[in-house]
């Protein structure tokens, strides 16, 4: 359990899901340029694999937020900065 929580919360896990993230979006900006808006979100957008990736984002910022406990006085204002990120 501790292995898992390592892996799905660390850093490095971050960084991957949000490369593959800006990867997946400037595509998706060409594709909608080239072949229009539907396109683009039948096969991007509303891909089950976006919607994944998206979701695992977000677990992962409740974990990290739970993990380094940003609900804390002392940490607040870190978190009142970065929640309107996502």
């Amino acid at each position: 359990m501790n292995t898992i929580k390592k892996v799905l919360f660390s850093l490095q896990t971050t960084l991957i899901y949000l490369l593959i993230f800006i990867v997946a979006i400037a595509i998706a900006t060409f594709i909608e340029n080239d072949y229009g808006a539907d396109t683009a979100k039948a096969l991007v957008y509303n891909a089950w694999w976006f919607e994944l990736l998206l979701t695992l984002i977000c677990v992962n910022f409740i974990g990290n937020m739970l993990i380094g406990r940003l609900w804390r006085k002392e940490k607040f204002r870190h978190l009142s900065f970065t929640w309107p990120l996502f």
